[in-house]
């Protein structure tokens, strides 16, 4: 982040102890205040142009829907802002992520999280992606990373990406994470496909597997993560059979 905006989203919006948690395709993710209340503070890398701006503020809108505020498994949008060309999004902030607690488990001599810990976890995220999938809403960058815990619980976030897909079932670009996107997520430039609310479940399986193990689903090389998703043989090594 550069100083001329640190500067302004100081005087302007009381930001304070602003700390770099981590980056994605659309931008960086902060910790901090923000007139003393923790926050999630997320900035675009790039300048974004007035209509790509006012695009995401009105498609942002889709968080003040009754059936997201009032879902208690997804962190809560509580701020928009323009500044220097820059989107700022405001979020909740959640405690850890989960794959900051995987590797907390795995300090631990664990391969994994416990399992009647991580159903529990999964449970609660599945509840959320119910709930956007019913308003026609794709989140597609569930993983470990975006699911994250408050007070025990595990709440979905990030759900940017929802934003520059117009909100929608309908999209033309390829987003979200390998090894996680659906193969139906990958690249359709010719819009021959209407993405459905598979790839969230598609996602959040994969992110079962790896919360599990420890291990990345279809592995961590490219190319194989391909061929294995194509093949659909995720490593389920050490998963035991349901009952």
């Amino acid at each position: 982040m550069n100083l001329e905006l640190l500067d302004i989203l100081k005087a302007k919006y009381g930001v304070t102890g602003l700390r770099h948690l981590g980056s994605g395709g659309f931008g960086d993710v902060y910790s901090g205040s923000v007139f003393e209340v923790p926050r999630a503070i997320k900035v675009s890398r790039n300048i974004l142009d007035e209509k790509l701006l006012t695009m995401a503020e009105r498609e942002l809108g889709f968080m003040q829907q009754p059936a997201i505020v009032d879902c208690p498994m997804i962190v809560q949008l509580s701020g928009v802002w323009r500044e220097l060309g820059h989107l700022i999004t405001v979020w909740d902030l959640g405690e850890q992520s989960l794959a900051a607690r995987l590797v907390d488990c795995q300090r631990k001599g664990l391969s994994g999280l416990p399992p009647e810990e991580l159903e529990r976890h999964l449970c609660d995220a599945a509840s959320a992606l119910d709930v956007i999938n019913g308003l026609g809403i794709r989140h597609r960058d569930i993983k470990p990373d975006n699911i994250v815990l408050v007070r025990g619980r595990a709440k979905i976030t990030d759900l940017g990406l929802a934003v520059f897909v117009g909100a929608s079932s309908l999209s033309k670009t390829a987003s979200g994470t390998m090894g996680y996107i659906a193969p139906e997520a990958y690249g359709d430039d010719e819009g021959r496909g209407r993405l459905t609310a598979t790839v969230d479940i598609y996602a959040l399986a994969a992110t079962a597997i790896k919360l599990a193990t420890g291990r990345d689903p279809f592995g961590t090389n490219p190319r194989d993560i391909i061929k294995n998703q194509e093949a659909g043989q995720p490593d389920t090594t050490g998963l035991t059979e349901p009952q």
